[in-house]
């Protein structure tokens, strides 16, 4: 083979090697032959019972979930918590009373912050399953849901360059 066949065939490989995956592409296939949801950086997610969805973000540096929640209150011996979740754009409201399966810490800049974390009902794209969420005051926060790593995994890829891509 001469010189300019070699380099030919060199870069026919590499640019095949470096093609743009597009965001339908990355949905396809994974290593254990199933599909992954393509997820932008904002998606709808619902937490039945409650009918209308929560506008969420999507942060894969967030290792668990993290949901708005008032007037938590712990039993005597803190194994069980009630809390209140309202949807700020429907109004919509539930009072949950979950079992607390773990106390977690949450690094911050100026302090740590201790919540409970309990087990929910998700519904995401047209997967139910259960998840588990970090309970906090997330007033002054624009979503009232952080998507994290525990929901990503082995579930969904995230495209930050679009948003709702499930609807």
């Amino acid at each position: 083979m001469d010189g300019t066949r070699k380099s030919f065939s060199i870069l026919s490989t590499l640019k095949g090697f470096f093609k743009k995956t597009t965001s339908a592409e990355a949905g396809k296939k994974t290593r254990d032959n199933t599909e992954k949801m393509v997820l932008g950086e904002l998606e709808h997610i619902y937490l039945p019972p409650l009918k209308s969805a929560f506008a969420a973000r999507v942060d894969t540096g967030a290792v668990v979930s993290s949901l708005d929640a008032a007037d938590i209150k712990f039993s005597k011996t803190e194994k069980l918590v009630s809390f209140t979740v309202t949807n700020r754009e429907t109004k919509e409201k539930h009072t949950f009373r979950k079992a607390v399966i773990r106390n977690t810490t949450i690094t911050r800049v100026y302090e740590n912050e201790v919540r409970p974390v309990v087990e929910m009902d998700v519904k995401l794209g047209g997967e139910k399953f259960k998840a588990e969420f970090t309970l906090a005051d997330r007033r002054k926060f624009q979503y009232q849901m952080l998507v994290g790593r525990n929901i990503l995994g082995g579930r969904a890829v995230v495209d930050v360059s679009v948003k709702n891509m499930l609807g």
